[in-house]
């Protein structure tokens, strides 16, 4: 069984690799971005869909995907034709990264359970 804070973290992947589809629709990133963006956002929603049936491993790829997109994100931050509504929903993007980080943490350092002895 799943723990609770693991699967709020897992919806919360999921929103977030959502949104990373819709930036497609977002007119003023360059096209590099938007195709970067698209392609991690549909990695990471068909990871948190492997997640959702279980495995660390999977746990590790949601993990490691939403962290090279928040890393992309921050890109916009220095960019200087990024307006400041953006810059705030790249903010919030990286607040929401960093709690389901800490959400699906424990379970990434969990060791399997062990089977009990025949």
């Amino acid at each position: 069984m799943r723990p609770t804070t693991t699967t709020i973290g897992l919806v919360l992947a999921a929103v977030l690799s959502i949104s990373d589809l819709a930036t497609a629709a977002v007119p003023g990133p360059p096209v590099p971005a938007i195709v970067v963006a698209t392609a991690l956002g549909a990695a990471s929603l068909a990871a948190v869909a492997l997640a959702w049936r279980g495995g660390r491993g999977r746990l590790w790829a949601v993990a490691a995907l939403r962290s090279v997109s928040a890393l992309m994100a921050t890109l916009g931050l220095f960019d200087d034709g990024t307006a400041a509504g953006v810059r705030g929903l790249i903010v919030g993007g990286l607040v929401l990264t960093a709690v389901m980080l800490a959400l699906i943490a424990p379970d990434l350092r969990r060791a399997p359970a062990a089977s009990p002895a025949a």
